[in-house]
C-alpha cells in the first residue's frame, strides 16, 4: 500500500475520532462546563494543555526563523523555557 493511501486513511481515522469525541462530550450543561472542563481537569493534564497552548504554531514558526538565522542555539529561546515550564508544572 502506498504511503499516500496510509496517510489518508490515518487522517480520516483521526478526523472521525475527533468528531466522535466531540459528539460524545457534547452533553455539557453550560459554556462554563465546556471551557473549564467542569473544573475536574487533573493537574498533569492542565499542565500539558498549558504547554501545548504555549508551544503553538506561532512559536514553532518563529523558532524555525531563529534557527535559520542563529543555528541550533535558538533552542534556548523556546526549547529550554518549555522544558523548565513542564518540569515546574509537574512539581
Amino acid at each position: 500500500m502506498p504511503r499516500t493511501t496510509i496517510t489518508i486513511i490515518l487522517l480520516l481515522v483521526y478526523v472521525i475520532a475527533i468528531i466522535a469525541i466531540g459528539i460524545w462530550n457534547s452533553k455539557n450543561d453550560s459554556s462554563e462546563d465546556y471551557f473549564l472542563a467542569s473544573r475536574k481537569l487533573p493537574a498533569w493534564l492542565l499542565a500539558i494543555t498549558f504547554i501545548a497552548s504555549w508551544w503553538g504554531g506561532g512559536s514553532a514558526i518563529d523558532l524555525v526563523d531563529h534557527a535559520h538565522k542563529n543555528g541550533l542555539s535558538s533552542f534556548w529561546i523556546y526549547g529550554v523555557p518549555v522544558l523548565i515550564a513542564t518540569a515546574l508544572m509537574y512539581l
